[in-house]
C-alpha cells in the first residue's frame, strides 16, 4: 500500500473537468467521486438498472432497423420448441433481439417491483413492450414508443443522482430565462456568463 496503510474509509478521489482542457483532481477525506454523497441504495440499484435498460433499448433500435421482429419463423421456433430448444432455429438476429428484449423488461420489472419476476410476468411484459407476429404497424409503433416512455420515466427518476441523465441544456441559456446578460447561467454544473 502506499504511503504507509490502507485508504481511510471516509476519503476518496475526484477529477474535475474545467471545460477548457485542464482537470483539477482533489483527493482526501470527505471527497467522494461523483462530486456528491454516495448513492443509498436504492438510488445505486436504479442507476444499475437504469444502465441496463439504455443498453438494451440501445441494441433493440440498432435490430430493429434492419430485423422484423414480428417474422413467423423466428416466433414459431419458440412457440413450438420453447426458447431453449426453440433458440437453436432462431436467427442470430432473433436471439439477440430476444436476449436484448428479456434484459430491458427484467431491468424494468427490477425497477418497478424491486424483485424478479415471474414467468407469467415476463411473458405479460412482452406482449406489451414488443412486437408480435400479426402486430399492425401502428400497434409496433405504440409499443415502441411505450418503451421509450418507460425510459423516459426512468431517467426523470434518476434526474439529480446521475449527472449524464439530467435534462439537455438549451441552445441558448438566456432565452428560456435561466440568466440575464451579465448575470451568470448555471447548467449542468457548469457556469455560463453571456459577455458582450
Amino acid at each position: 500500500m502506499l504511503n504507509g496503510g490502507p485508504p481511510k474509509k471516509d476519503s476518496g478521489m475526484r477529477i474535475t473537468s474545467d471545460g477548457q482542457g485542464g482537470f483539477t483532481m482533489e483527493e482526501g477525506p470527505g471527497v467522494t467521486g461523483n462530486g456528491g454523497p454516495p448513492l443509498k441504495e436504492a438510488q445505486a440499484k436504479l442507476t444499475l438498472f437504469q444502465s441496463e435498460m439504455e443498453q438494451a433499448q440501445e441494441a433493440l433500435t440498432a435490430l430493429e432497423s434492419t430485423f422484423d421482429p414480428t417474422n413467423f419463423a423466428d416466433f414459431a421456433a419458440g412457440a413450438i420448441l420453447g426458447d431453449t430448444w426453440g433458440n437453436a432455429l432462431k436467427s442470430e438476429e432473433g436471439q439477440l433481439y430476444k436476449s436484448a428484449g428479456l434484459q430491458w423488461i427484467d431491468a424494468g420489472l427490477r425497477i418497478a417491483t424491486g424483485a424478479a419476476a415471474t414467468e407469467g410476468e415476463v411473458q405479460r411484459r412482452w406482449n406489451s413492450y414488443f412486437p408480435l407476429p400479426g402486430d399492425t404497424p401502428e400497434v409496433i409503433e405504440y409499443k415502441r414508443r411505450s418503451r421509450e416512455n418507460f425510459q423516459r420515466s426512468v431517467d426523470q427518476a434518476l434526474q439529480g443522482i446521475r449527472p449524464d441523465t439530467a435534462p439537455a441544456a438549451p441552445d441558448d441559456p438566456f432565452a428560456s430565462g435561466s440568466g440575464q446578460p451579465g448575470q451568470p447561467a448555471v447548467i449542468d454544473g457548469y457556469t455560463i456568463q453571456q459577455v458582450d
